[in-house]
Order: C-alpha cells, then sequence, then structure tokens
C-alpha cells in the first residue's frame, strides 16, 4: 500500500467525516440553545452506562476479530461466511445487552441521575443494539474497499439524525427524548438497508469453527475495549461525583473538539489501514513502508492537534454561550491526548500481525488502571482540568507501551531524531497558540493561521517531509483541483 493510496482512500472518510462534522458544528449553537450544559451531562452519563454494558458483553471486539479472521481466509465464500457468523454473534450479544437493559433500567437510572428515566435508559439501550450491528456492516463496505458506499451511507445516516433532531428537538420541544429517538430510528433503517445489501453477498450461514476463532481472537479485546472505554469515560463517573452537570457538560464541549484530531486523522486513516494493512505483509518492503507510513500519520497528527488548538478560542467564543467557555483552556490538552492514542493504535496493528491480542489487553488493562489512579488523585483537587491531563498521560503511556511491545515483535526502521524534533516543534506551536491569544475573535484567528503555517515550515526544516513526498503531494493536490474544476464546469 502506497502513501498515495493511503492518503487517497483516506480523504475519502476525511470528505465524509467533514460533511457530517462542519454540519454538526453549524448546529452547534442549536443544540446548545435548546439543550443546557445539564442536558448535555445527562447525554453522556447515558452513553456511558450504555457503552460499559456492551464491552462486558464483547460487542466492541467484534470489529478488530472480523478483520483479522477475514483477512486468514482462503477464498470468497470463506470470508463470506466469517462475515455472516459475526452477524450472528452480534445479533446475540445485542439481544442479551438489550435485555440486560431493559431489566435493570430503573436502579441504573435512580444511581446515574438520582431521578426516575428509567424508559429513557431502555429506549437507549435498544438504540444501542441496532447501533452495533450497523458498525459491523459498515465495517463490511470498509473491508471490501468501498470507500464512497460507507462515506454515502454515513453522511445520509447524519443527515437524516440532523433532520430529526430539529423535527424532535426544536418542532416537538422533546429535548433528551427527542436527541434518542432520532438516533433510534436511523440506525433501524440504516440496519435494514445494509444487512439486506450484505446477505445477498455473504448468505445466512452460521460456521461454528468460525465462531470459535472469533471469540478466541476477539475475546482478549473484551479488556482493551473496556479499558479504552475506562480511559474514554471514566473520568465523567469522578466528575458527576466532584463536579456539577454544568462543568460536566462544559468538558463534554471540550472533549468533543479535542476528540477532532481522532475524526479527521486516526478515524480516517485506520478506516483505510486496519481493514488492509494485513494484505501488504507479504511484500519484501512492508517494514520500511510502515515505518514511512508511521511518520506521516504521526506528523498528521501532530498538525491537526495544533490547528485545533489554534482555533478553539475562536470557534467556542463565536458558537457556543459563555456558560461553555471553560472548554477553551481544555482543547489543547485531550487533542495531544488523542493524537498519541492515533499513534499508538498504529502500534496496535503490529501487534495483531502475531495475534497479541492477549498482550494488548493486558497493556490497555494497565493503562486503565493508571488512568483510575491518576483520576483519583488530580479531579477531586483540579476538577475538570485534572481530567483533561490525566488523559493525556494516559494515552501518552499507551503509545510507549504498545510502541515498546510492537517493535520488539515486528521491528520498524523508525528514527528517533525525527519523532524528538516533531515533539518539540508540536509543544512550541501549541504553547505558542496558547500563551499568545489576541482579544478579538480576528486576532485570535490570525494568529492561529501563523502557527499552523510557522507548524507547516518546521516540518519542512527538519525534513519531517522529504522533497520527493512534498513533489507527490502537490502533484496529487493539483490533480484533485484539476478533476474537481473539471467536474464543476461540466456540471
Amino acid at each position: 500500500m502506497t502513501l498515495q493510496s493511503i492518503l487517497r482512500h483516506s480523504s475519502v472518510y476525511l470528505i465524509g467525516d467533514l460533511v457530517r462534522r462542519s454540519v454538526g458544528l453549524l448546529l452547534l449553537p442549536f443544540y446548545t440553545h435548546y439543550l443546557s450544559p445539564s442536558d448535555y451531562g445527562t447525554i453522556e452519563l447515558l452513553d456511558l452506562a450504555i457503552m460499559v454494558t456492551s464491552l462486558v458483553f464483547g460487542i466492541s471486539a467484534a470489529g478488530d476479530a472480523m478483520v483479522r479472521v477475514y483477512h486468514e481466509q482462503p477464498d470468497d465464500k470463506s470470508r463470506g461466511n466469517v462475515v455472516s457468523t459475526m452477524i450472528w454473534l452480534i445479533c446475540f450479544l445485542g439481544s442479551a445487552v438489550t435485555i440486560v437493559g431493559v431489566l435493570f433500567a430503573g436502579p441504573l437510572s435512580r444511581w446515574l441521575f438520582k431521578s426516575d428515566l428509567t424508559a429513557l435508559v431502555r429506549l437507549a439501550f435498544f438504540t444501542m443494539s441496532f447501533s452495533a450491528l450497523t458498525e459491523l456492516l459498515m465495517l463490511y463496505q470498509q473491508i471490501r474497499g468501498r470507500h464512497l458506499v460507507w462515506v454515502a451511507c454515513s453522511v445520509a445516516q447524519t443527515l437524516a439524525l440532523i433532520s430529526l433532531n430539529i423535527y424532535f428537538i426544536a418542532g416537538r420541544r422533546m429535548g433528551i427524548w427527542g436527541f434518542l429517538t432520532s438516533k433510534c430510528i436511523v440506525v433501524v433503517i440504516a440496519v435494514v438497508v445494509l444487512l439486506i445489501a450484505t446477505i445477498r453477498e455473504t448468505s445466512w450461514a452460521f460456521r461454528w469453527p468460525l465462531a470459535k476463532h472469533l471469540i478466541a481472537f476477539g475475546s482478549p479485546l473484551i479488556i482493551s475495549s473496556s479499558s479504552a472505554f475506562i480511559v474514554h469515560f471514566s473520568d465523567r463517573f469522578f466528575l458527576s461525583r466532584y463536579s456539577t452537570l454544568a462543568d460536566l457538560g462544559v468538558y463534554a464541549l471540550a472533549y468533543k473538539m479535542g476528540m477532532l484530531v481522532s475524526v479527521f486523522v486516526g478515524g480516517p486513516f485506520g478506516a483505510v489501514w486496519n481493514a488492509t494493512f494485513y494484505s501488504h505483509l507479504a511484500k519484501t518492503s512492508w517494514r520500511s513502508d510502515f515505518a514511512r507510513t508511521l511518520l506521516y500519520l504521526s506528523a498528521t497528527a501532530a498538525f491537526v492537534a495544533v490547528g485545533i488548538s489554534a482555533f478553539s478560542r475562536p470557534v467556542i467564543g463565536m458558537a457556543a454561550t459563555a456558560g461553555y467557555w471553560g472548554a477553551i483552556a481544555l482543547v489543547p490538552v485531550i487533542a495531544v491526548a488523542y493524537g498519541l492514542r492515533s499513534i499508538g493504535d498504529f502500534f496496535r496493528g503490529m501487534l495483531f500481525i502475531t495475534k497479541k491480542s492477549r498482550l494488548f489487553g493486558i497493556l490497555c488493562a494497565i493503562c486503565a488502571a493508571l488512568n483510575l489512579v491518576l483520576n483519583t488523585l488530580l479531579i477531586p483537587s483540579f476538577g475538570i482540568f485534572g481530567a483533561a491531563w490525566a488523559t493525556l498521560i494516559t494515552w501518552a503511556a499507551y503509545l510507549a507501551a504498545c510502541c515498546w511491545f510492537a517493535q520488539r515483535e515486528n521491528p520498524l526502521p523508525v528514527h528517533p531524531r525525527h519523532y524528538a524534533a516533531l515533539a518539540g516543534l508540536t509543544a512550541v506551536a501549541i504553547a505558542a497558540a496558547v500563551l499568545g491569544a489576541g482579544n478579538s475573535s480576528v486576532q485570535q484567528i490570525g494568529l492561529g493561521l501563523v502557527v499552523v503555517i510557522a507548524f507547516i515550515g518546521g516540518l519542512i526544516l527538519f525534513d519531517l517531509i522529504s522533497r520527493e513526498d512534498r513533489e507527490r503531494f502537490a502533484n496529487l493536490l493539483l490533480t484533485g483541483r484539476a478533476r474537481i474544476a473539471a467536474a464543476v464546469r461540466s456540471w
């Protein structure tokens, strides 16, 4: 797999994400107007409860297991059987999770919200079971290399969700109920459409030997998925005890902006890389190719983290009310944290080459334990700031651990000086963006542009982007611009 193909295919996913996220950002004033910070906090806690249940049942580990076993099969029929078998497993697990959620919705509601939201909790669990199946069916499209189909389905779901949110939240004044009802309608329709399309190719076959293989590889990933959940969400549980729901809503907004690194880099890259890199291991040059890919992934993640940090102040200042402005100081910390996670996930794939899913689960469990300790120490004293720094330290440890063991299993020819230069350049750029903030939105945007341009110059100065690749990417951009211009003229 060449860098050009990764860039081209990742760009397809990125465009889809940009469309979805841009629409979401444009609607941010709408959501902050009709949903209070307390409403946001309630939605966050409800998501936590649903996710922890699904993690215990192993639903989140299904995707990685399916991809790994899929690429081991010798022919299309066997690969189709892997997909259909996993669909059956997800249907069973999703039904089990829904039953658990319905039975324990009352106690869970009273424990989380100190009030009776039993019906709301039940609707959320029902929606979750269909969301899990939707994600699996969408992953199948990624494995088959149908990038445009994936993006089209994703954008269609987003636009339908936003339309229904406007109708139910603003038109019907349903608040949180409108938010969940919209999501439920969209995922049910998505499952029906995608399931029909998938079964036409894979059939309804269930193969017990394949099921055992999927379970054997995926079971240790329950630990890793649960650990990622702890790192990602446990701070909300601590904040619900030591802070107000309003603080939790502010933190949620900062988290959404900081996680744009995953949306713009980790997500699009992973959508292409994780589903296809196994097929390129037969090449004699795969180690050097993978090392080069890692360097550009790291540089891209750093660039996006710098950009988000540089423009978070004017964006939040213009898009949100004053009650949310506390999120501005948290965004750079969270952005860097998820840049580190995106790089760590690359090394996760290196561990999966030799099926070290058990080792990966142990590493993730250690990181989760570290995060709990950091949350215990920092959140009672520093609140949402302590939570943000606990997240950053944990994902840094995750990257270090995955890198160490992956290099022992499948060493790549990396050059430490490149990564030292990238780390220093990123730290200086973010510090300049945070400490040099202007008084007006225009000044803040101008400063952000200067920081981003200077960062790109630093990448070139330290030879993190070779001349050959700069010319190749420039030609790729020119070709893309020419194609867009031709399409516009023909239209």
